[in-house]
């Protein structure tokens, strides 16, 4: 029989070499060390580093039976895959010569012996010299964020992260971003131009950054004077996003407040280019009529069917005072969806849930606690989904097509929700996991948040993330990753099942106004007064 697969190939030719190696090697007894730190490259927590931990790795390279008891600590290289690479390093490293791979070639790799996790009594594996069988093992593919045309492919579940284990780092200086550091709302990379982006502020200014900073930050777009907002509220700049062919037709997407409850908010389309956005080319699409300065919602997004997304709040107040989040009148308190890619104006996607039973609803209707006879009540057809509070960060996922927000709660629960198609969040009937204004909802039906957390530890409101999809951390590949605004701390859930969030860092530090995922897939984090991080471990 001819082997044909490289990666076999090399694990029997290592598996040789391990034979020798052994041979030469006084190897350490198995220890039976009760310590508690995990080493990495100890492949079987046996407390050593050394040529039966490679042969472990082998055995794994080849698909072959026994597998190691501490597999992720044998990942010395980080790749995300235990092979014969990391044989060879741990072969290396037990025979005191330099590895292959040096830890400065994986991004925040762990130097081989150095201690990375407490592992979980185990049985001693029993290593023979050379494996017996060697059938095909089929490598896995590896993580890269390509959207494609219709969600055909589900989020594929990645070993569990390690709670606490990650970290922030800087990529953008407040000092850096000068004018641009201050009350920064959206974080959003310019289509097609590699290492540039806009950081757009709730004042109204919005700056054309570098994240190589190789140019000073500069003016992209000035809708100052359309806003309302005062330091601390809600209102002013929520939103900006590019329209899918952003390079062929220069389309930008605003969402902003005038000010209520005079005004109502405004999702405007303007022309735009790298370098500049056209004030005079503003064509206001749709207003949604506001009772309060509180509770706007905001954030502009695209699915891979070009159709566009954005979020709005209950109106303001405490406690839905006008019960406008369950109406099916008015925009507020929905994720609504429409089609822009018209010459003006917006059509309703026909798929919408109220697209053949309702109307659009582009002018301003009805947000009072009591209807009167002109008022009018029709259906709004835009509405995607209801029953949000505060939906102030949602997001799409290109590789799932799916659409996730954060929900910013009333008092005691914060919680994040997987939208889908004409789906009642429980808004003002539940707040997260509990009954709220529950007597006046009869028996509808909701779905129940993903996730949700309370307010202590210093939590007062979600900020809705993004799903990672990069490679620097294989484990959260899939996974939905999110914080709150105030306290810093940072979660994820698995978007390929039911399994309870963890935390991956505590008070961070910085208050998180927006989650973008970078080119590579890759998390970045916009800080309302700190600049831009990017989460890592």
């Amino acid at each position: 029989m001819t082997l044909q697969n490289p990666r076999i190939l090399a694990g029997l030719g290592l598996a040789a070499v391990a034979v020798v190696v052994i041979a030469l090697i006084a190897l350490s007894p198995w220890s039976s060390s009760t310590a508690q730190a995990l080493k990495q490259g100890d492949a079987n927590c046996d407390q050593t580093v050394d040529a039966q931990d490679a042969l472990a790795d082998l055995h794994v390279a080849a698909d072959t039976e026994p597998t190691p008891a501490c597999t992720s600590a044998g990942d010395v290289d980080c790749s995300g895959d235990v092979d014969t690479v990391d044989a060879l390093d741990i072969l290396m490293h037990a025979a005191g010569v330099p590895t292959i791979t040096p830890a400065s070639a994986a991004s925040e790799c762990p130097s081989i012996g150095s201690n990375i996790d407490t592992p979980t009594p185990t049985s001693t594996i029993f290593l023979t010299a050379t494996p017996t069988r060697v059938p095909t093992k089929t490598p896995k593919p590896t993580a890269t964020p390509v959207p494609t045309a219709s969600p055909t492919l589900t989020p594929t579940a990645a070993p569990t992260p390690i709670p606490g284990r990650y970290t922030k780092t800087q990529i953008l200086s407040a000092n850096y971003l000068g004018p641009a550091a201050s009350e920064a709302i959206d974080f959003v990379p310019i289509p097609d131009v590699p290492n540039e982006a806009i950081v757009a502020l709730q004042s109204g200014y919005m700056y054309r950054i570098a994240l190589d900073q190789s140019f000073q930050p500069t003016l992209w777009g000035d809708i100052h004077s359309l806003v309302t907002h005062n330091p601390g509220d809600e209102q002013g700049l929520l939103s900006l996003a590019f329209s899918p062919s952003f390079q062929q037709d220069g389309r930008a997407y605003l969402y902003y407040t005038p000010g209520a409850p005079n005004n109502p908010t405004v999702l405007s389309r303007f022309h735009a280019t790298q370098t500049a956005l056209e004030f005079d080319s503003k064509e206001d699409l749709i207003h949604v009529q506001e009772f309060a300065p509180n509770h706007n919602g905001g954030q502009i997004i695209f699915d891979n069917a070009g159709l566009l997304y954005f979020s709005v709040g209950d109106g303001g107040g405490g406690g839905d005072p006008n019960r406008r989040a369950q109406s099916l009148s008015t925009l507020l308190g929905k994720i609504s969806r429409i089609d822009v890619s018209g010459e003006t104006g917006y059509t309703i996607p026909s798929s919408n849930p109220y697209a053949s039973s309702g109307a659009p609803c582009p002018t301003p209707r009805y947000a009072g606690p009591t209807p009167s006879p002109n008022d009018d009540t029709t259906t709004c057809s835009e509405i995607f989904a209801l029953g949000f509070r505060n939906p102030f960060r949602i997001s799409h996922d290109a590789i799932s097509d799916q659409i996730w927000v954060g929900d910013v709660g009333q008092g005691d629960w914060e919680e994040v929700d997987q939208v889908t198609l004409g789906g009642n969040y429980g808004w003002s009937c539940k707040e997260g996991p509990v009954n709220y204004n529950a007597d006046q909802c009869g028996d509808k039906t909701f779905i129940p948040p993903r996730a949700f957390f309370d307010h202590n530890d210093d939590n007062q409101a979600v900020t809705g993330g993004v799903i990672y999809r990069g490679t620097a951390m294989p484990e959260l590949y899939g996974w939905y990753v999110y914080a709150d605004f105030y306290s810093g701390n940072i979660w994820a859930v698995n978007t390929a099942d039911n399994s309870p969030a963890i935390e991956l860092l505590s008070h961070s530090g910085v208050a998180i106004s927006d989650f973008t995922l970078a080119t590579s897939g890759e998390i970045y984090m916009m800080t309302y007064s700190d600049g831009l991080y990017r989460l890592n471990r």
